[in-house]
Protein backbone atom coordinates (compact mmCIF):
# COMPACT_ATOMS: atom_id res chain seq x y z
CA UNK A 1 0.00 0.00 0.00
CA UNK A 2 1.63 3.32 -1.08
CA UNK A 3 1.46 5.23 2.17
CA UNK A 4 2.92 8.75 2.29
CA UNK A 5 4.60 10.32 5.29
CA UNK A 6 5.75 13.58 3.72
CA UNK A 7 6.44 15.38 0.47
CA UNK A 8 9.24 17.30 -1.21
CA UNK A 9 8.93 20.92 -2.24
CA UNK A 10 6.90 21.40 -5.41
CA UNK A 11 5.08 18.06 -5.18
CA UNK A 12 1.27 18.03 -5.08
CA UNK A 13 0.55 16.99 -1.50
CA UNK A 14 -3.12 17.73 -0.94
CA UNK A 15 -6.42 18.19 -2.77
CA UNK A 16 -9.79 19.41 -1.58
CA UNK A 17 -13.20 20.25 -2.94
CA UNK A 18 -15.15 23.43 -2.23
CA UNK A 19 -18.87 22.67 -2.27
CA UNK A 20 -22.12 24.45 -1.40
CA UNK A 21 -23.46 21.23 0.15
CA UNK A 22 -20.85 19.51 2.34
CA UNK A 23 -23.32 16.93 3.66
CA UNK A 24 -24.44 16.00 0.17
CA UNK A 25 -20.86 15.93 -1.09
CA UNK A 26 -19.87 13.53 1.67
CA UNK A 27 -22.69 11.19 0.62
CA UNK A 28 -21.73 11.42 -3.05
CA UNK A 29 -18.03 10.64 -2.56
CA UNK A 30 -18.78 7.87 -0.07
CA UNK A 31 -21.02 6.27 -2.67
CA UNK A 32 -18.40 6.71 -5.38
CA UNK A 33 -15.12 5.94 -3.58
CA UNK A 34 -16.10 4.49 -0.20
CA UNK A 35 -14.68 7.41 1.78
CA UNK A 36 -15.33 8.00 5.46
CA UNK A 37 -14.81 11.35 7.17
CA UNK A 38 -13.49 13.34 10.10
CA UNK A 39 -15.56 16.54 10.37
CA UNK A 40 -13.57 19.47 11.68
CA UNK A 41 -14.35 22.05 14.32
CA UNK A 42 -16.71 24.99 13.79
CA UNK A 43 -13.79 27.43 13.96
CA UNK A 44 -12.48 25.79 10.78
CA UNK A 45 -15.92 25.94 9.12
CA UNK A 46 -16.24 22.18 9.71
CA UNK A 47 -13.58 21.51 7.09
CA UNK A 48 -13.64 17.74 6.65
CA UNK A 49 -10.88 15.22 6.04
CA UNK A 50 -11.82 12.29 3.82
CA UNK A 51 -10.39 8.93 4.88
CA UNK A 52 -9.65 5.74 2.98
CA UNK A 53 -8.45 2.65 4.84
CA UNK A 54 -7.81 4.89 7.82
CA UNK A 55 -5.60 7.33 5.90
CA UNK A 56 -6.34 11.01 5.32
CA UNK A 57 -6.55 11.48 1.54
CA UNK A 58 -8.50 14.64 0.63
CA UNK A 59 -10.53 17.51 2.06
CA UNK A 60 -14.07 18.86 1.74
CA UNK A 61 -14.96 22.42 2.67
CA UNK A 62 -17.79 24.90 2.17
CA UNK A 63 -17.58 26.97 -1.01
CA UNK A 64 -17.15 30.71 -0.56
CA UNK A 65 -20.12 32.88 -1.58
CA UNK A 66 -20.38 33.13 -5.38
CA UNK A 67 -17.32 30.90 -5.84
CA UNK A 68 -17.85 27.94 -8.17
CA UNK A 69 -17.66 24.43 -6.69
CA UNK A 70 -14.27 23.02 -7.61
CA UNK A 71 -11.45 20.66 -6.72
CA UNK A 72 -8.15 22.33 -5.85
CA UNK A 73 -4.53 21.18 -5.79
CA UNK A 74 -1.93 22.23 -3.19
CA UNK A 75 1.82 22.10 -3.78
CA UNK A 76 4.10 21.31 -0.86
CA UNK A 77 6.47 23.98 0.38
CA UNK A 78 8.74 24.35 3.39
CA UNK A 79 8.89 28.14 2.90
CA UNK A 80 5.41 29.49 2.26
CA UNK A 81 6.39 33.16 2.51
CA UNK A 82 9.24 32.67 0.04
CA UNK A 83 7.01 30.70 -2.33
CA UNK A 84 4.43 33.48 -2.35
CA UNK A 85 7.13 36.03 -3.18
CA UNK A 86 8.28 33.86 -6.10
CA UNK A 87 4.68 33.62 -7.28
CA UNK A 88 4.45 37.41 -7.43
CA UNK A 89 7.85 37.76 -9.12
CA UNK A 90 6.84 35.19 -11.75
CA UNK A 91 3.64 37.03 -12.66
CA UNK A 92 1.08 35.23 -10.51
CA UNK A 93 -1.62 36.83 -8.37
CA UNK A 94 -1.91 35.98 -4.68
CA UNK A 95 -5.59 35.39 -3.92
CA UNK A 96 -5.25 34.27 -0.28
CA UNK A 97 -2.21 35.49 1.64
CA UNK A 98 -0.32 32.98 3.79
CA UNK A 99 -2.43 32.05 6.78
CA UNK A 100 -2.06 29.49 9.58
CA UNK A 101 -4.72 26.79 9.95
CA UNK A 102 -4.45 26.04 13.66
CA UNK A 103 -1.52 23.72 14.26
CA UNK A 104 -2.18 21.78 11.05
CA UNK A 105 -0.04 24.00 8.82
CA UNK A 106 -0.27 27.14 6.71
CA UNK A 107 -1.76 27.73 3.29
CA UNK A 108 -1.92 30.30 0.52
CA UNK A 109 -3.81 30.45 -2.75
CA UNK A 110 -2.74 32.06 -6.02
CA UNK A 111 -3.80 32.37 -9.63
CA UNK A 112 -1.15 31.59 -12.22
CA UNK A 113 -0.82 33.96 -15.23
CA UNK A 114 -3.29 31.84 -17.25
CA UNK A 115 -5.95 32.09 -14.54
CA UNK A 116 -5.66 28.64 -12.92
CA UNK A 117 -5.92 28.62 -9.13
CA UNK A 118 -3.17 26.77 -7.28
CA UNK A 119 -2.73 26.28 -3.56
CA UNK A 120 0.41 25.98 -1.46
CA UNK A 121 0.69 24.04 1.80
CA UNK A 122 3.41 24.28 4.43
CA UNK A 123 2.70 21.45 6.86
CA UNK A 124 2.82 21.24 10.60
CA UNK A 125 0.76 18.35 11.99
CA UNK A 126 -1.10 17.84 8.70
CA UNK A 127 1.48 16.34 6.34
CA UNK A 128 -0.81 16.00 3.30
CA UNK A 129 -2.41 12.94 1.75
CA UNK A 130 -1.40 9.82 3.66
CA UNK A 131 -2.29 7.39 0.88
CA UNK A 132 -1.90 7.73 -2.90
CA UNK A 133 -1.98 5.58 -6.05
CA UNK A 134 -4.81 3.37 -4.82
CA UNK A 135 -8.44 3.10 -5.99
CA UNK A 136 -10.27 6.03 -4.41
CA UNK A 137 -7.05 7.93 -3.66
CA UNK A 138 -5.15 10.68 -5.45
CA UNK A 139 -3.06 9.43 -8.39
CA UNK A 140 -2.20 12.50 -10.50
CA UNK A 141 -2.58 16.28 -10.91
CA UNK A 142 -2.84 17.96 -14.30
CA UNK A 143 -2.89 21.63 -15.20
CA UNK A 144 -5.31 22.37 -18.00
CA UNK A 145 -4.51 25.76 -19.45
CA UNK A 146 -5.03 28.07 -22.39
CA UNK A 147 -1.32 28.90 -22.59
CA UNK A 148 1.05 26.00 -21.92
CA UNK A 149 4.22 28.00 -22.60
CA UNK A 150 3.32 30.75 -20.13
CA UNK A 151 2.32 28.19 -17.51
CA UNK A 152 5.62 26.31 -17.87
CA UNK A 153 7.61 29.50 -17.39
CA UNK A 154 5.61 30.51 -14.33
CA UNK A 155 5.82 27.21 -12.47
CA UNK A 156 9.50 26.71 -13.32
CA UNK A 157 10.23 30.08 -11.72
CA UNK A 158 8.30 29.16 -8.58
CA UNK A 159 9.70 25.66 -7.97
CA UNK A 160 12.58 25.03 -10.41
CA UNK A 161 10.72 22.34 -12.33
CA UNK A 162 12.16 20.89 -15.49
CA UNK A 163 9.92 19.38 -18.15
CA UNK A 164 9.74 16.27 -20.29
CA UNK A 165 7.23 15.33 -22.99
CA UNK A 166 4.58 12.64 -23.25
CA UNK A 167 5.36 10.62 -26.37
CA UNK A 168 6.97 13.59 -28.08
CA UNK A 169 4.01 15.95 -27.57
CA UNK A 170 5.46 19.36 -26.57
CA UNK A 171 1.97 20.67 -25.83
CA UNK A 172 1.71 18.15 -22.97
CA UNK A 173 4.75 18.74 -20.73
CA UNK A 174 5.40 16.70 -17.60
CA UNK A 175 6.60 18.56 -14.50
CA UNK A 176 9.75 16.97 -13.08
CA UNK A 177 11.69 17.40 -9.86
CA UNK A 178 14.98 15.73 -10.66
CA UNK A 179 14.04 12.37 -12.18
CA UNK A 180 10.57 12.28 -10.60
CA UNK A 181 7.47 13.11 -12.60
CA UNK A 182 5.07 14.97 -10.31
CA UNK A 183 2.40 16.59 -12.51
CA UNK A 184 1.58 17.50 -16.10
CA UNK A 185 0.01 20.21 -18.22
CA UNK A 186 -1.95 20.29 -21.45
CA UNK A 187 -4.35 22.57 -23.33
CA UNK A 188 -7.95 22.76 -22.19
CA UNK A 189 -10.12 20.12 -23.87
CA UNK A 190 -13.44 21.92 -24.18
CA UNK A 191 -14.45 25.37 -25.38
CA UNK A 192 -16.14 26.19 -22.08
CA UNK A 193 -13.30 24.80 -19.95
CA UNK A 194 -11.39 27.41 -17.97
CA UNK A 195 -7.77 26.99 -16.81
CA UNK A 196 -7.65 24.85 -13.70
CA UNK A 197 -5.79 22.03 -11.98
CA UNK A 198 -7.57 18.72 -12.61
CA UNK A 199 -7.41 16.15 -9.81
CA UNK A 200 -7.22 12.43 -10.69
CA UNK A 201 -8.40 9.61 -8.43
CA UNK A 202 -7.64 5.95 -9.02
CA UNK A 203 -10.20 3.33 -9.95
CA UNK A 204 -10.13 -0.31 -10.97
CA UNK A 205 -12.89 0.30 -13.56
CA UNK A 206 -13.23 3.72 -15.20
CA UNK A 207 -16.46 2.93 -17.04
CA UNK A 208 -18.17 1.53 -13.95
CA UNK A 209 -17.07 4.54 -11.87
CA UNK A 210 -18.45 6.93 -14.49
CA UNK A 211 -21.75 5.08 -14.51
CA UNK A 212 -21.87 5.10 -10.71
CA UNK A 213 -21.24 8.86 -10.64
CA UNK A 214 -24.33 9.48 -12.77
CA UNK A 215 -26.40 7.15 -10.58
CA UNK A 216 -25.40 9.28 -7.59
CA UNK A 217 -26.48 12.51 -9.29
CA UNK A 218 -23.19 13.51 -10.89
CA UNK A 219 -22.36 13.71 -14.58
CA UNK A 220 -19.72 12.77 -17.14
CA UNK A 221 -17.84 15.78 -18.56
CA UNK A 222 -15.52 13.69 -20.74
CA UNK A 223 -16.45 10.13 -21.65
CA UNK A 224 -14.10 7.28 -20.76
CA UNK A 225 -11.21 7.05 -23.23
CA UNK A 226 -7.76 5.50 -23.56
CA UNK A 227 -4.82 7.89 -23.14
CA UNK A 228 -1.04 7.77 -22.82
CA UNK A 229 -1.53 7.41 -19.04
CA UNK A 230 -4.26 4.77 -19.25
CA UNK A 231 -8.04 4.76 -19.47
CA UNK A 232 -9.60 7.83 -17.87
CA UNK A 233 -12.72 9.97 -17.69
CA UNK A 234 -13.60 13.42 -16.37
CA UNK A 235 -16.60 13.45 -14.05
CA UNK A 236 -18.48 16.13 -12.12
CA UNK A 237 -20.19 15.83 -8.78
CA UNK A 238 -23.84 17.00 -8.46
CA UNK A 239 -22.71 20.59 -7.80
CA UNK A 240 -20.41 20.78 -10.83
CA UNK A 241 -16.97 20.23 -9.28
CA UNK A 242 -14.97 18.32 -11.90
CA UNK A 243 -12.41 15.60 -11.22
CA UNK A 244 -10.90 12.76 -13.23
CA UNK A 245 -10.64 9.03 -12.64
CA UNK A 246 -7.76 6.96 -13.97
CA UNK A 247 -7.51 3.19 -14.29
CA UNK A 248 -4.97 1.55 -12.01
CA UNK A 249 -3.62 -1.81 -13.23
CA UNK A 250 -4.35 -4.80 -10.99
Amino acid sequence: MPEQHGYTTGTPSWVDVSTPDPDGARRFYTGLFGWSYEVGEERFAHYTNALLDGHVIAGLGPAQPEAPPMWGTYLHTEDLAGTVERVRAAGGTVVVEPMPIGDFGSMALAADPTGALIGFWQPDKHRGAGLVNEPGALVWNELRTTDVATAKSFYANVFDYTFSEVRGAPECPVFQLGERQVASAEPVHREEERPHWLVYFGTSDVDATAARATELGGSVAEEPSDTAYGRMAVLADPWGAEFAVLHLPD
